[in-house]
C-alpha cells in the first residue's frame, strides 16, 4: 500500500502521459546513478564516460527493465545514493534512504536484513535508526489509507509462497 500512495500522483494522470512519465523517471534515475558511481572515479576521461553511459543504456536488460516500466531503475538510484550517503558518513540519510528498498520485498527484505547485520557489525545505530525510521514512514503512509493492510498482505503472500514455493529454480 506504501507503494500505492507513492505512486497515486501518476494515477491522476491519462495512461499515456503516465507511462512517458514513469519511462522518463526511469532513464533520469539510471543516469544519475552512473554519474554518480562514475564520480567514484576521479581519473576518467570523457570517452570513458560516454563508453560507461552508452553501455548501460544499450544493455539489453537495462532496456527492458525501462520500457517495461519496472521499478527497478527507481530501486537502483535508491541503493546508490544509500551507498553515496554512508559513504560521506550521513549514516542516518544513509538508512532513511534504504528503507524505501521495503517497496519492493523481495528484493528490499533480503537487502535490509544483510544491511543491518552489516550495520550491527559496524555498529552504527544511526544508520540503524533510519531504516526503522524509514519504515514505520512507510508503514503509516499505508495505514492512513487502510489500517489492515499488513494483515491483507501477509495473507496474500502467504498464499502466494504457498502456491508457489518449489517452482522457481
Amino acid at each position: 500500500l506504501p507503494m500505492v500512495v507513492l505512486l497515486m500522483p501518476f494515477g491522476a494522470l491519462a495512461i499515456e502521459t503516465a507511462y512517458i512519465l514513469w519511462v522518463l523517471l526511469g532513464e533520469i534515475s539510471i543516469l544519475i546513478s552512473m554519474l554518480i558511481l562514475i564520480s567514484y572515479y576521479p581519473r576518467r576521461s570523457f570517452v570513458f564516460e560516454i563508453i560507461a553511459l552508452g553501455t548501460v543504456f544499450l544493455f539489453r536488460p537495462t532496456l527492458y527493465i525501462v520500457i517495461s516500466g519496472q521499478i527497478t531503475a527507481e530501486l537502483l538510484l535508491v541503493l546508490v545514493l544509500c551507498a553515496h550517503l554512508f559513504d560521506k558518513g550521513k549514516w542516518f540519510s544513509g538508512g532513511l534512504v534504504a528503507s524505501i528498498l521495503v517497496l519492493k520485498p523481495s528484493l528490499g527484505v533480503p537487502f535490509l536484513i544483510l544491511l543491518g547485520v552489516w550495520l550491527l557489525f559496524k555498529r552504527q545505530w544511526n544508520a540503524l535508526a533510519g531504516v526503522m525510521v524509514g519504515g514505520l514512514l512507510l508503514l503509516g503512509a499505508g495505514i492512513l489509507f487502510d489500517p489492515s493492510w499488513v494483515v491483507d498482505y501477509l495473507s496474500i503472500g502467504g498464499v502466494a509462497f504457498d502456491k508457489y514455493f518449489g517452482y522457481q529454480p
